[in-house]
């Protein structure tokens, strides 16, 4: 029982740590120093945590990220900078915890610790992006605020009942497996749209040369269906809603001889959309702080794209261009 205990608390703290690493310490160094926790004997080594130097880092961080993460976007941004700190900070919690064992118990404890950790930042990171796209800040609020308060509760009943925190992890876990592809996705969005932002305020420029360049991969799969003297102009972005239910893949938008479509790679496949009317109309730009989107109609109904900082232009420039060629023009 004492080993099932000392699994179960590492991992809910892991899992804790992934969603504020700060909130986590803080829990448990308060706990310990005011003797609201109780510390097992095999997680004594943690009693470090309510040194007054810790506690103050902790504080003064987590009053940092308290406020960030209320922000719609800059939590995106703290949770991008947060994606290895968490983790890391996560599996140095676990070999603290754990104090001096054998090596093997030590790397048990860091992929446990780091990987739970893991699991739940990135839960949390792709929800938040889901979130942000919502015009109003309420629900970004709410969330921030029931996270605090599932962190602190959580900390504290991994280190209270481990065993049912442990059942806990383990469903927590099957869940992320089960929808991990989406939020990979969503992931891998929010760290090209920050990188790309970085770019653009770098380089002073959001400009890209005409037919951006793609991997060759994706021109080889365009050149045994298209006209290679007709070869389209792309614009690296993500698909949102409309698009054959490719939302939130990360792919290029291509104007060519043969009209406008979007490609994009899942897994170990291509994926290929292609508009069927050539009618654009009511076509706008919404600028974010780290995706602008753009949306416009056709035919068959509303379309939207997200597009990088360093892409924005150029892709309202195609889409005007595929305007330009439909009976009807509503530019905004």
């Amino acid at each position: 029982m004492e080993t099932i205990a000392l699994l179960g608390s590492l991992t809910g703290l892991g899992l804790m740590a992934g969603l504020s690493l700060y909130a986590t310490i803080l829990t448990v160094g308060l706990g310990v120093r005011f003797g609201l926790v109780h510390l097992d004997p095999g997680l004594q080594h943690l009693a470090v945590l309510a040194g007054t130097p810790v506690l103050v880092a902790a504080g003064i961080v987590y009053l940092f990220e308290f406020f960030a993460d209320k922000i719609p976007w800059l939590d995106s941004i703290w949770d991008s900078v947060h994606t290895f700190i968490r983790p890391f900070g996560a599996a140095v919690l676990g070999v603290t915890a754990i104090g001096s064992v054998d090596t093997v118990t030590q790397v048990l404890s860091v992929i446990l610790c780091g990987g739970a950790a893991l699991a739940s930042h990135s839960a949390k990171a792709g929800t938040r992006i889901m979130v942000n796209h919502s015009p109003e800040p309420v629900s970004n609020v709410s969330l921030s605020l029931f996270e605090d308060g599932l962190t602190f509760l959580g900390t504290w009943f991994s280190l209270k009942h481990p065993q049912l925190m442990l059942i806990i992890a383990g469903v927590f876990m099957v869940i992320i497996l089960a929808i991990s592809p989406r939020i990979f996705r969503l992931l891998k969005v929010e760290l090209l749209a920050f990188h790309a932002m970085i770019d653009k305020y770098l380089s002073g420029s959001g400009r890209l040369p005409a037919g951006e360049p793609m991997p060759d991969g994706y021109e080889q799969y365009l050149r045994k269906r298209f006209d290679p003297s007709a070869f389209p102009k792309a614009v690296r972005c993500v698909a949102s809603r409309g698009v054959g239910g490719l939302r939130h893949s990360v792919g290029y938008l291509c104007l060519g001889g043969e009209g406008l479509f979007f490609l994009t790679r899942r897994w170990f496949h291509f994926s290929l959309w292609q508009m069927k009317g050539n009618s654009i109309t009511d076509l706008r730009r919404t600028k974010g702080l780290l995706l602008d989107l753009i949306s416009f109609s056709d035919g068959e109904g509303p379309r939207s794209f997200y597009f990088f900082k360093n892409r924005s232009d150029r892709g309202m420039q195609a889409l005007v261009m595929m305007q330009d060629q439909s009976p009807t023009k509503d530019v905004t």
